[in-house]
């Protein structure tokens, strides 16, 4: 009997994956909050699963499947599953972890299996290790963040002042930060979205890297930053900024940034590469 291709098995390990995070996470909203949904990250990570499909299904290495393969597919629904019975909201972004371990060191055998796990592991720390680190420190962000839209204001001229997580502009609203607005997760996402773009057109990573990294999450800051000081003047501000078509714009304008400062981590014409 002909032995599965490999490549099935793992395309179905993806389709699993992506059903229990991007599906699951936009089928729970009413159809008028998807838009957001997606402006607001659910994007970059469908960008993220379009790029594991383009680099599963655009080689010739259709090896037969082993038993590794079904293993690790049967390990991932099993702890999926487990996870959901306890009702814990990081599962199947924790599992993406060692999924990313089994691809990067070799365990799962695959010609672009470093590319795929450095994809999976920017999944994994989106969705799990970003938000622990940031339950952990929750505080110390939001205060900074907080001091950080006082001071940038402040040099264009508004008067803000700040009490802990609390800003308050003069004759302008009084505003309580919350995570959902922290510029933290959005950091992560960069990442996810940085480490796509590499995985698409197979490129290694190089010491320059770690400066776009850095120039992109200075530009996220400032963008939330500028972002969040236009929400202070009035309740429609507030509105248009915070969940209505400024918001969209603002997720959209982020993706932007994202991939510009991806594009430069490009080959020169001189220097090879395949998409």
């Amino acid at each position: 009997m002909t032995a599965l291709p490999q490549r099935h098995v793992h395309l179905a390990l993806w389709l699993f994956v992506l059903s229990q995070t991007v599906v699951a996470k936009i089928a729970v909203k009413a159809p008028e909050d998807w838009l957001n949904s997606i402006a607001s990250g659910s994007l970059l990570v469908i960008v993220a699963f379009l790029v594991v499909f383009h680099l599963l299904t655009d080689t010739r290495d259709d090896k037969p499947s082993q038993a590794i393969d079904f293993g690790v597919l049967g390990a991932v629904v099993v702890f999926a599953v487990l996870g959901g019975l306890v009702g814990t909201r990081f599962d199947i972004a924790l599992l993406c972890l060692p999924l990313a371990v089994a691809y990067l060191t070799g365990l799962i055998s695959r010609t672009d299996g470093r590319h795929i796990g450095l994809v999976y592991l920017a999944l994994g720390v989106n969705g799990f290790v970003a938000p622990l680190v940031f339950m952990l420190f929750k505080d110390a962000f939001l205060v900074g963040e907080v001091d950080l839209v006082a001071f940038v204001t402040g040099l264009v001229g508004f008067d803000v002042t700040t009490n802990g997580a609390r800003l308050r502009l003069e004759d302008g609203l009084r505003l309580q930060m919350i995570g959902g607005c922290s510029v933290f997760s959005n950091l992560s996402l960069a990442f996810l979205g940085y480490a796509s773009f590499k995985a698409f057109f197979r490129l290694g990573y190089a010491r320059r890297d770690i400066g776009l990294l850095l120039a992109l999450a200075l530009c996220l800051i400032l963008m939330n930053t500028v972002r969040i000081g236009m929400m202070l003047p009035s309740v429609d501000a507030y509105e248009f900024w915070h969940h209505g078509d400024g918001a969209a714009w603002f997720g959209l304008a982020q993706m932007i940034a994202i991939a510009a400062i991806a594009m430069v981590s490009l080959p020169s014409a001189r220097q090879p590469w395949r998409a």
